[in-house]
């Protein structure tokens, strides 16, 4: 175990500008997403009407506002742009999959990356594989939607409501997880260019000391979180407000060296002819 995560903070180092990269994008992304939200809700908050304002403001600016909602397109033009950012962002990832797993397995100190190399060669079945994890990890609401529509009209109050869901939501994110970590293992063989079935043998031996090493690395940066931020709590100012802003690069760093160290899980396991 420990090796693994050694091993896998290894490749992370080798692949430091892949990180720069992610981080650029994920930084790109919260932007836009947060422009769109602005958009949307300042407007939105401005014709909110003033607390000491007439009696009964609020209340007609809130039947005001379902009235619109629900007999007007009002929201259309904002659903399909949120659609659609959702949907570029699901197109983005198996092609950033795809780069980044490809030069986790293939980046050395004198070539450096292989993450363009990576998205070419790879981002077909890496897609494959990601779509077909969604629709399994989302075919269950199908019953757990209206499971939950069911216990929130019978329950006679929130403990009610709390027994009959949380059960299928702990079995629906415990199932999530699985599906995530036996993608995981399936892209790391589709960037290596192994078979469908070789991938799945090896992803399936090697889950649990892949999950092992993902949660040691995750307890690693949940530590560095909080001592990052008893540091800005004890130390208010410029370096406290550059600690804050370099928090998100180091949120990708860890979430690389995650992939890393479940990699190094997966190759372990995995036979010279797979």
């Amino acid at each position: 175990m420990k090796q693994y995560v050694i091993n896998g903070w290894n490749r992370t180092v080798r692949n430091a500008g892949v990180i720069i990269l992610l981080f650029v994008y994920q930084f790109l992304w919260g932007f836009f997403l947060y422009r769109a939200i602005d958009g949307v809700l300042v407007p939105l908050l401005k014709r909110y009407p003033d607390p000491l304002a007439a009696k009964g403001a609020v209340e007609l600016f809130l039947v005001e506002a379902q009235f619109r909602i629900l007999k007007t397109d009002l929201l259309t033009p904002y659903v399909l742009a949120l659609a659609g950012l959702i949907a570029a962002r699901m197109l983005l990832t198996p092609l950033i999959n795809a780069g980044l797993f490809h030069s986790l397995q293939h980046a050395t100190k004198e070539s450096g990356t292989t993450f363009f190399a990576g998205v070419r060669a790879a981002w077909k079945r890496v897609a494959l594989i990601y779509f077909v994890e969604i629709a399994l990890i989302l075919a269950p609401l199908a019953w757990l939607l209206p499971l939950a529509r069911r216990a929130f009209f019978d329950s006679a109050g929130w403990g009610d409501l709390l027994w009959a869901v949380l059960p299928a939501a702990a079995a629906w994110l415990g199932w999530c997880l699985l599906i995530r970590l036996v993608s995981l293992g399936m892209q790391f063989g589709a960037a290596a260019g192994d078979g469908m079935l070789p991938s799945l043998s090896v992803t399936i031996r090697s889950l649990p000391m892949a999950a092992a090493a993902a949660l040691t690395v995750w307890a690693i940066g949940a530590a560095t979180g909080l001592v990052s931020t008893a540091v800005s709590m004890i130390w208010a100012g410029l370096f406290a407000l550059i600690l804050h802003q370099a928090q998100q690069f180091f949120r990708t760093w860890f979430k690389v060296w995650t992939f890393a160290a479940q990699y190094e899980a997966w190759q372990s396991k995995r036979q010279p002819a797979a």
